[in-house]
C-alpha cells in the first residue's frame, strides 16, 4: 500500500476519466466502459487503485432525496459528552448515518429520515440539541487542476481568496429534479445502489451475483435493473481519505443563501469541501470543509466565510466533527447496514416519535451523554 508521500499527480487519462465521472449517471464498470469507449477491465482497475495510488475514492453520489428521504443533523453540545460505544449506538438508532464525538462537549448525529416523518422532527435550537434539516446533499466533485494542487501538497494555493471567491460565485446549474425529484424504487434498486456504493468497479455480472445473494433470488435479465437504479445518482463523488495535507477535522458552516442549490453546485468544486447540503424551500445550507494541515484553520474558515458573505449569504452557525482523530474507534461510527435493510423503517418506524429525541434517549442510556 502506498504512503501519502508517494501519491503523485493525475495523468491526462485519469483527469479526463474523473471529470467525466462527476456528471455521468451510469452504474457498473460494464456500462461506464461503453459510454467512454474504454475497456471494462481498465474502468474496474481505476476504481480499485485510486485509494492506494491517489488517496481518494470515487463512488456513486446517491441522491437520497429521490428515495423520499430528508437529511437531519443534530448537534448535542449543552451537556457533558462522554466517550462511549458509538458502534452500539449506531446499531440501536433508526435512520442514523453517522455519529461523531468531540469530548468534552460535542456530539453530532446525522440522519436520513423518510420525508413523511419530517413533521415529527423539531428543527431549531432546543434544550438538548440544535437540529438542522435539508432536502439534498451534493458531494465533492473538485476541479481537476485544484485537485492536483492538493495531491501535490500545494495547499496554500487552495485557500487563496481569489480561488475561493471564483468557485463560490461560479454557476453550475443542476436542476432541482436531479437531486430531489422523487422516483419509484424497490428493493432491487436499493440492493444495486448498495453493492455499487461498496464496490463501484463491479461489472454487470458482478452486481447481478451480489444482488442475487443479498435478495436470495435469481434474475434472467438484470441490466435493466442497474439502468433503473441510475435514476438515483448524480454522477460520482470524490472522497479524500488519505492525505497528509488535510486534517481529520471537518468544519461545517450553517448559512442562509438566496440560491442554495447554485451555491452547492459551486462550492463542491473546491477540493477542501466535503459536501454541501441544502433546502431550496428555506434557502438554508450546510457546507462542510476539510481543514488543511499547512494553513491555519481560522484563516481557512475566514476566507470561505468572506467569499460566502460577499454573495449575500448569512452564516448563522458552525460546528465541527472528527473521524479517526483519537486512538479509539468509538469517536466516529457510521452506519454500515445495507440500504435494503436500513430502508425497512419506511413502514415500521414508531409513528409520532421525534427521531432526534429518540436518539438522545439511546445515547443517554449508553452513557454517551450526561444531562446538565
Amino acid at each position: 500500500m502506498s504512503s501519502p508521500a508517494a501519491f503523485k499527480r493525475l495523468d491526462k487519462s485519469e483527469a479526463t476519466l474523473i471529470s467525466t465521472l462527476y456528471y455521468l449517471n451510469v452504474l457498473s464498470s460494464s456500462r461506464i466502459s461503453r459510454n467512454l469507449s474504454m475497456s471494462q477491465e481498465r474502468v474496474a482497475y481505476f476504481f480499485e487503485y485510486t485509494l492506494d495510488r491517489l488517496g481518494f475514492t470515487l463512488k456513486p453520489d446517491i441522491m437520497y432525496g429521490k428515495l423520499g428521504l430528508i437529511g437531519v443533523t443534530a448537534i448535542y453540545r449543552r451537556m457533558k459528552i462522554r466517550d462511549c460505544n458509538l458502534d452500539e449506538a449506531v446499531f440501536r438508532i433508526p435512520y442514523i448515518r453517522a455519529l461523531s464525538i468531540l469530548p468534552p462537549s460535542i456530539l453530532i448525529a446525522s440522519f436520513l429520515i423518510p420525508r413523511d416523518l419530517a413533521n415529527y422532527v423539531k428543527s431549531g435550537p432546543s434544550p438538548t440539541a440544535d437540529v438542522y434539516t435539508y432536502e439534498y446533499t451534493i458531494r465533492s466533485k473538485p476541479k481537476i487542476d485544484l485537485l492536483d494542487e492538493l495531491l501535490s501538497g500545494h495547499v496554500e494555493t487552495l485557500v487563496e481568496p481569489k480561488v475561493v471567491e471564483e468557485l463560490v460565485s461560479a454557476k453550475r446549474l443542476i436542476r432541482e429534479e436531479d437531486v430531489v425529484g422523487r422516483a419509484r424504487f424497490d428493493k432491487i434498486d436499493l440492493a444495486v445502489l448498495h453493492e455499487l456504493s461498496v464496490n463501484p468497479g463491479l461489472s454487470i455480472r458482478g452486481v447481478k451475483k451480489a444482488v442475487e445473494e443479498r435478495l436470495r433470488r435469481k434474475f434472467i435479465r438484470f441490466e435493466s435493473h442497474v439502468e433503473h437504479a441510475e435514476k438515483f445518482i448524480y454522477g460520482y463523488r470524490l472522497a479524500i481519505l488519505r492525505s497528509k495535507y488535510v486534517q481529520q477535522i471537518v468544519k461545517c458552516l450553517y448559512l442562509k443563501a438566496s440560491e442554495s442549490l447554485n451555491l452547492c453546485n459551486s462550492v463542491i468544486r473546491h477540493p477542501l469541501v466535503v459536501n454541501c447540503s441544502g433546502s431550496s424551500s428555506s434557502g438554508e445550507s450546510i457546507i462542510c470543509i476539510m481543514m488543511p494541515t499547512k494553513v491555519d484553520a481560522l484563516t481557512t474558515l475566514e476566507i470561505f466565510i468572506n467569499a460566502l458573505t460577499s454573495l449575500g449569504c448569512e452564516v448563522i452557525d458552525s460546528f465541527e466533527y472528527a473521524f479517526g482523530l483519537l486512538p479509539t474507534r468509538s469517536h466516529f461510527a457510521a452506519a454500515t447496514v445495507p440500504l435494503t435493510e436500513w430502508a425497512r423503517g419506511y413502514s415500521d418506524w414508531l409513528k409520532e416519535v421525534d427521531p432526534v429525541s429518540y436518539a438522545f434517549n439511546v445515547l443517554k442510556s449508553l452513557n454517551c451523554i450526561e444531562s446538565p
